[in-house]
C-alpha cells in the first residue's frame, strides 16, 4: 500500500468557500468571499443555494449560462492574492505531511497489519489536501482520500490517514460497530504505538461512540491478546452481539 499526495487548487478553493464564515484559513479571506458573494453570486449555486437561485434551472440555456459564468468567476477568483496564499499554505502543508509520512509510514502500516491480522493490499491511494486550518477528513471511495487538519497532538495526520485507510479496508463501513472499532484500532492502540506514550480516550474522538467504545473495550484488550488476530470478524462477531453492547 502507499500513499500520493495531491495538490488539486480548485478543490483547495471549493472546500475552503464552503466552510462557515467563522472557519477560515487567514483573516483576509472573509474579505474574498464577500466580494464573490456581491459579485459572482453564481458559485454558491453549485456549493448548495439552490433555493435561491432554482430560477437557473427554469431552461437550459439558463443552467448552461450558469456554468460558463461560474467558470469565469473561478478564472477570475484564480488570480487573487487570498486564492494564491491559500494554494501556497496548502502546498506547504504538503511539504510536512510527506515529511511526517516519510518518517511513519512505514512504521504506521506494520502496527497496522499487527492489529487487523491481515496484509495491507498492494494499491496506491490518493490522498487529496485541503489547507491545514480547515477540518477535512474522509474516505471518498476505495482509493481515495480528502485530508487537511491542524496537528492537534504528535503525529496527528498519520494516525488519521491510518483511520481513514481503514475505512476503505472496511469497505466504507461507518456503522456504529465499525467507526468504534476502527477508532479503538487506531486512534488510541495505535496512536499510543506510533508515539510510545498516551492512555486511551486521551483524545475527544467522536462524543456519540465513546460509550460503544467502551462497552467494546473489554472485547477489544481480549481480541489484542490473541496470537491469531482478524479484525473483519472481530467486527463481525461484535455486529452478532450488538443488541447488548449498544445500551
Amino acid at each position: 500500500m502507499r500513499l500520493k499526495f495531491k495538490i488539486n487548487p480548485d478543490y483547495i478553493f471549493l472546500h475552503a468557500i464552503n466552510q462557515s464564515q467563522s472557519n477560515i484559513p487567514f483573516k483576509e479571506w472573509k474579505n474574498l468571499t464577500n466580494k464573490i458573494w456581491e459579485d459572482s453570486k453564481e458559485i454558491f449555486y453549485f456549493l448548495g443555494g439552490y433555493e435561491e437561485y432554482g430560477l437557473y434551472l427554469k431552461k437550459s440555456s439558463d443552467l448552461n449560462k450558469l456554468a460558463k459564468n461560474t467558470i469565469k468567476t473561478l478564472n477570475r477568483i484564480r488570480k487573487t492574492r487570498e486564492f494564491k496564499r491559500l494554494i501556497k499554505e496548502t502546498e506547504q502543508y504538503k511539504q510536512f505531511i510527506e515529511k511526517q509520512w516519510a518518517k511513519n509510514g512505514k512504521k504506521a502500516f506494520k502496527i497496522l497489519e499487527e492489529l487487523s491480522g491481515i496484509k495491507l493490499p498492494d494499491i496506491t491511494i490518493q490522498v487529496y489536501l485541503t489547507h491545514p486550518k480547515l477540518k477535512n477528513g474522509m474516505a471518498v471511495d476505495n482509493q481515495t482520500i480528502v485530508w487537511g487538519h491542524p496537528e492537534d497532538w504528535p503525529n496527528y495526520s498519520t494516525v488519521y490517514l491510518c483511520h481513514e485507510i481503514m475505512h476503505i479496508l472496511t469497505n466504507l463501513d461507518h456503522s456504529d460497530i465499525t467507526h468504534a472499532v476502527i477508532e479503538l484500532m487506531i486512534d488510541n492502540e495505535l496512536r499510543i504505538r506510533l508515539n510510545n506514550k498516551g492512555k486511551y480516550f486521551q483524545y475527544p474522538g467522536h462524543k456519540h461512540l465513546r460509550k460503544l467504545e467502551k462497552n467494546i473495550l473489554p472485547e477489544w484488550k481480549k481480541y489484542l491478546k490473541k496470537p491469531e488476530k482478524n479484525i473483519f470478524n472481530f467486527i463481525k462477531d461484535l455486529k452478532k452481539k450488538k443488541a447488548t453492547l449498544i445500551k
